[in-house]
Order: structure tokens, then sequence, then C-alpha cells
């Protein structure tokens, strides 16, 4: 059971981890390159729900799987260390699905509003990205 749990968050976070860097670094670059800004922005409007729902799925993922190493193989600071970046990863994918993304689709018509929604969804996709990484590092130490 404790090697399916190790499957299971490695996997969770690594396919979370990929999600992050495609879409950051491939799918919204090229977009806006290759479409019009306002096509590629209900692009992205379109992929974002999706994309922090996997981000969301996956830190539950991995938490179960964390619960579940903690269990069998006990607590410890670097698993406590896993649910801290795990818990702070999935809080900024559930707020920016749920709170960032109706309001960049709303402030589509005002520039003001969409570009500090815009910015702040950056910021929050940085350290969605970092505390990812972190939670990946904590589970293989």
């Amino acid at each position: 059971m404790l090697r399916v749990s190790e499957i299971a968050a490695t996997g969770a976070v690594g396919v979370w981890l990929g999600a992050i860097l495609f879409f950051s670094f491939v799918v919204a670059p090229r977009a806006f390159a290759v479409l019009e800004n306002e096509s590629a922005g209900e692009l992205v409007e379109a992929v974002f729900p999706r994309y922090y729902s996997l981000g969301v799925t996956a830190g539950v993922v991995a938490f179960v799987a964390g619960m579940t190493r903690g269990v069998l193989d006990g607590f410890g600071l670097y698993l406590g260390m896993f649910f801290a970046a795990v818990g702070l990863g999935v809080a900024v994918a559930l707020f920016s699905r749920l709170y960032l993304v109706p309001r960049t689709s709303d402030a589509d018509t005002d520039d003001e509003a969409f570009e500090r929604y815009h910015d702040l969804s950056v910021k929050l996709n940085s350290v969605m990205l970092v505390t990812v990484v972190f939670a990946l590092v904590f589970w293989h130490v």
C-alpha cells in the first residue's frame, strides 16, 4: 500500500507540475503569438477553469496519498512540509478557479480591471508553480 501511495503522490504532483509548465510556457505564449489578442484571450479563458480544477484534483490525490504514507510509515517534518506545499498550491488553484476566473471573464471590457486580474493571476500561478515543485521535493526526501 505504501508503494501505491508513492506512485499516486508522485504521479499527481508530476502531472500538476507538467500542466503548469506546459500551460505557462507553451500554450499561453503561443496562443498570444499566433492568434489575435481577443481570440487568444478566449482560448486561455476557456482553458483556465479546467487548468485550476486539475490542480485542485491533483492536490487532493496527493494529499490522500500523503495521509496514507503518514499512517503507514509515520508522519515527519518532510511529510508535513509536503502537506503545507500541497495545501498552499490547492488553495491558490481553488482561489483562482472560484475568484479570478469569473472576474477576469467579466473584466474583458474594462482594460484596467483585466490587467489587475491578469497580473494577480500571473503572480498566483508563479506561487503555485513553486509550491508544487517544493511538494515534489519534500515527497522524495
